[in-house]
């Protein structure tokens, strides 16, 4: 391999790892509760709601998240666990793994549960 493709090679490895080190999120949704007195008669069960199914983004946008943001998500998820595992003999002992889990993992949750083209959730 040439001098001129290493370092095409690991200017983009850099640029990936630094793009996939900031998540990004969507608008967070409030939710309002409903409190009801005792004196008034309870409401019929309500029918559950239909799931909401995210719509994708336009064709650029899905070219994008194909070209671009899978890659990324790969390589965070690969790193995520990677650091999820070097975590364990801390996070077990001192209660904390359901937390890292979520920390780490989240990129590979997002990775196949978002749309093409879709919008990043928080981890939650």
């Amino acid at each position: 391999m040439t001098k001129a493709m290493k370092s095409a090679a690991a200017l983009c490895s850099a640029l990936a790892l630094l793009a996939s080190g900031t998540p990004a999120w969507a608008d967070e949704v409030e939710v309002e509760e409903v409190i009801v007195m005792e004196e008034e008669p309870a409401p019929a069960p309500a029918p559950a709601p239909a799931p909401v199914v995210e719509k994708s983004g336009g064709p650029l946008a899905i070219a994008v998240d194909l070209l671009i943001g899978r890659p990324t998500l790969l390589m965070a998820t690969i790193a995520g666990a990677a650091f999820y595992g070097i975590s364990l003999p801390v996070t077990l002992p001192s209660g904390t793994e359901e937390s890292a889990r979520g920390s780490f993992l989240t990129p590979a949750q997002q990775l196949v549960q978002t749309p093409l083209g879709g919008k990043l959730t928080p981890a939650g």
